[in-house]
């Protein structure tokens, strides 16, 4: 299947091997293909600015800091201070 990759070793319940820092779907995250794009609006962002070097990790510690919740013990990512239109 396309973007998985069985490894022979594991047995019949494993599809794939677990691998660091890759994550679940097999790709490195620091790649620049694996770059996204990010939009943010509302209260407490800033309005017009544009954000470099953004990853897909860093969305949910951005939104829990935005929202005034727990980042997620497993992210990864970083939060996005410089889109915030105020200090947090």
């Amino acid at each position: 299947m396309p973007g998985y990759e069985p490894d022979p070793k594991l047995g019949a319940t494993e599809l794939v091997a677990k691998r660091e820092p890759h994550g679940m779907h097999g790709f490195n995250p620091l790649r620049p293909s694996m770059r996204t794009l990010m939009v943010l609006n509302g209260p407490g962002v800033q309005v017009g600015h544009q954000l470099r070097d953004v990853r897909i990790l860093d969305f949910a510690p951005t939104l829990a800091e935005l929202l005034g919740v727990p980042i997620p013990k497993d992210a990864t990512g970083r939060v996005l201070y410089e889109a915030f239109s105020e200090p947090h």
